[in-house]
């Protein structure tokens, strides 16, 4: 494919070149609802595949420290060649947060 063969936007610029990138906040929140909508776990793999985040274990990460969601690592047990085999797996669960549905308990 030549470069005089991409079509380009009317503003002059390719359109892959008009898409806004994601700030961290906004893939945060797009894997906190994709975990919130499978109780059963993801892992990172399904993470990925599903919000397209770049990488899935640095978000996780800021995702705990700097943003203060509460997530949490199990390892699980998963049948796998025909259900013959079990094959370990580490899934990523959204864990909710106690504080703001006791909140106002506390406070008279």
């Amino acid at each position: 494919m030549s470069p005089s063969s991409i079509e380009l936007h009317p503003a002059g610029r390719a359109p892959w070149a008009c898409l806004r990138p994601d700030t961290r906040r906004e893939q945060a929140a797009r894997v906190a609802a994709f975990l919130q909508a499978t109780p059963e776990g993801a892992t990172l793999r399904q993470i990925d595949a599903a919000c397209d985040v770049g990488s899935v274990t640095k978000l996780l990460s800021v995702m705990r420290l700097e943003y203060g969601y509460r997530i949490v690592s199990r390892r699980c047990q998963e049948a796998c060649n025909g259900g013959s085999r079990r094959r370990e797996r580490k899934k990523f669960f959204l864990l909710p947060d106690p504080e703001s549905a006791q909140l106002g308990l506390f406070t008279q």
